[in-house]
């Protein structure tokens, strides 16, 4: 079933979203809720750092300052309606984070994108979610210009309208109770309005014919995150790597938004790259005064991360220790999904880290639904209990 505006934004479907979201959040003990929306608790730790990337250190105060000056310029855009779809392509980093907070204050529906598809498929995307406005960076700006020019839509280059403010990797030095100056969102959307209304539009990967849209609302999304961090154990402390697209639940909720809904930390790297992901997860001539300890990818990276390590650590003897001794030492958690995982690829990993994987499964229309446990028996593949 391809998505029809037609039926997307009946009541009747809204309503059974929102129905299948209350059911979810109600299983989750009240003690471990942040009934807040996730821009709004950027609030609680306002100088800790918030995302890495190429750029440098990015706080929750400067992400949350920059989206609502933002939103404010996709209200003026959308000349004030609400629950319109906002398409987003931006690179793996903060920018990334901008737009979606941004559009989130101001209302609105995200359909996130990825520059990886062809342009058919975009443009199969951005007409079928009818999206209205799209966020884009100068990166990408050659991509969505023709884009935007066929279906006589806008975009904003957030360049145009925001300055991201980042200090180099290692230099961000706030202590805790400096006071940040944190705008104010001028919208009449109540914590409460915001829950029920329509987040976000994830298309599937279309094995079974073209991509289907799939709705999914703030509650939804709510109980998601909560969920995951009660099974994973996530706190302010963890620092997670991030090198998953930004257009599926993995990537937007399992190890982005988790982490920004904990005040933790999320590495984001440019795009996968096996090298890059041993510097982080090793360490290597790295003096930042923090240091990765969780991990989330798919089968194929993991394959990736092998090869790279035959190829630059196994033959030294002392590198193979030292690998074994960082990763069981120092990564607390890491998950494969996605994809099922091979049990050979399950007992390698394991051999060469110390970590037996933490597989799970979910689905673009309810998120993740299994999990291995945190603590306890984890076998080669099983995707777990019940969430």
């Amino acid at each position: 079933m391809v998505l029809c505006r037609k039926l997307l934004y009946r009541p009747f479907y809204s309503c059974c979203i929102r129905q299948l979201s209350s059911e979810a959040f109600k299983n989750i003990p009240k003690n471990e809720t942040s009934l807040a929306p996730i821009y709004r608790l950027a609030s609680q730790w306002p100088n800790n750092i918030a995302v890495v990337d190429k750029f440098g250190e990015h706080t929750y105060s400067s992400i949350f300052n920059c989206s609502v000056t933002l939103s404010k310029i996709i209200e003026k855009s959308l000349h004030g309606e609400i629950q319109e779809r906002v398409a987003i392509l931006c690179p793996n980093d903060a920018s990334y984070v901008v737009a979606q907070w941004a559009s989130w204050m101001s209302g609105q529906i995200i359909v996130p994108l990825s520059p990886l598809h062809p342009a058919a498929m975009l443009e199969y995307f951005i007409n079928d979610s009818d999206a209205k406005v799209i966020l884009t960076t100068a990166q990408f700006e050659n991509i969505v210009r023709p884009l935007a020019e066929k279906f006589n839509q806008k975009y904003l280059l957030l360049e145009d309208h925001i300055t991201l403010d980042f200090k180099p990797l290692g230099k961000t030095s706030f202590e805790e109770n400096n006071k940040v100056e944190m705008l104010t969102i001028d919208n009449n959307i109540t914590d409460e309005q915001f829950f029920d209304s329509n987040a976000m539009i994830i298309y599937t990967s279309g094995s079974t014919g073209s991509p289907k849209g799939v709705l999914l609302t703030h509650n939804n999304l709510s109980a998601q995150i909560n969920c995951l961090k009660t099974a994973w154990n996530w706190s302010n402390k963890d620092v997670i790597l991030h090198a998953l697209p930004l257009n599926h639940i993995h990537g937007i909720v399992n190890a982005l938004m988790c982490p920004l809904h904990t005040g933790a930390r999320c590495v984001m790297l440019p795009k996968f790259n096996a090298a890059d992901v041993w510097t982080w997860l090793l360490a290597i001539e790295q003096y930042y005064g923090y240091r990765v300890n969780m991990f989330m990818g798919v089968p194929t990276m993991y394959v990736k991360l092998i090869e790279n390590y035959e190829k630059m650590f196994e033959k030294n003897d002392r590198m193979v220790e030292y690998v074994k001794a960082v990763c069981s030492q120092k990564i607390r958690l890491m998950i494969s999904g996605s994809a099922p995982l091979p049990s050979t690829l399950f007992s390698r990993w394991e051999q060469i880290t110390g970590h037996k994987l933490l597989e799970r499964y979910g689905m673009s229309e309810i998120g993740m639904a299994l999990s291995n446990p945190l603590n306890g028996e984890r076998k080669p593949g099983f995707v777990g209990q019940p969430l």
